[in-house]
């Protein structure tokens, strides 16, 4: 259900991002696409702390 979320919310920030370049909005298209990478970065981080944190609690 994670992955799914992430990639609802990368999908839609790259269609909005699409649909604000068509139509000249080059300052939304730009803010749209910080925000996806930045959320994309900002959620893989933490999948991978979960991740990193997890197999910790298992060997210790």
């Amino acid at each position: 259900m994670t992955y799914v979320t992430i990639g609802a919310i990368v999908i839609t920030t790259t269609l909005l991002e699409k649909r604000s370049r068509d139509a000249g909005n080059t300052d939304g298209a730009l803010t749209a696409r910080r925000f996806g990478r930045y959320f994309l970065l900002g959620s893989g981080a933490m999948i991978a702390y979960e991740w990193v944190s997890g197999m910790l609690a298992l060997m210790l």
